[in-house]
């Protein structure tokens, strides 16, 4: 793995498009193929899908490989026929995806599903449930959940998006705690 290659973290979600989410509910996708090499930062992430948390996962492994050299059976942990099948795949999100170009295979099992909940959702129930630990939290989580973007409430009350996050991956994490999601 030369220098030149741009490693990055994978924070407390994955990103999935809403296309594969049945896939991954069903057991049929367990992996995911990101470019580059890309490093988890915790075991257990939300699985998150047009702005939405759809479950929780628990990271297996990853596994750094050249694109070339991925398989069919590569292929079908991720949801696909074939290899050619997934490389198409992977080209629509990738475009400019060499053969030599290194990509992260990251295998993962379903925890729970989720109610598809947006920040707002997260924000209204905990806020209903008394679960913020201050009052800062407590003015985050009224903000997101009368509707404020990120950038909107970083702005009025002077937090930065890591802040905001926390808050949100705080609460989520509450209210699985208390059964209420």
């Amino acid at each position: 793995m030369g220098n030149k290659e741009v490693k990055r973290r994978l924070g407390r979600y994955l990103s999935i498009d809403k296309e594969y989410l049945d896939l991954i509910f069903n057991g049929v996708k367990v992996t995911t193929i990101r470019k580059g090499l890309v490093i988890p930062s915790v075991d257990i992430v939300y699985l998150k899908s047009d702005g939405k948390t759809f479950g929780e996962l628990k990271i297996e492994s990853t596994k750094y490989v050249k694109a070339k050299d991925l398989t069919d059976e590569d292929a079908r942990l991720d949801g696909f026929k074939d290899k050619e099948e997934l490389m198409r795949g992977l080209l629509k999100y990738y475009p400019d995806l060499k053969p030599e170009d290194w990509v992260t295979i990251i295998r993962f099992k379903l925890l729970r599903k989720m109610e598809g909940l947006d920040d707002g959702d997260i924000a209204r129930l905990a806020l209903a449930y008394g679960l913020f630990a201050n009052e800062r939290e407590r003015r985050i989580l009224s903000m997101v959940a009368r509707g404020g973007s990120k950038d909107a409430v970083k702005e009025l009350l002077g937090v930065s998006e890591n802040c905001i996050s926390g808050t949100l991956e705080r609460a989520l994490k509450r209210l699985k705690e208390k059964g209420i999601i």
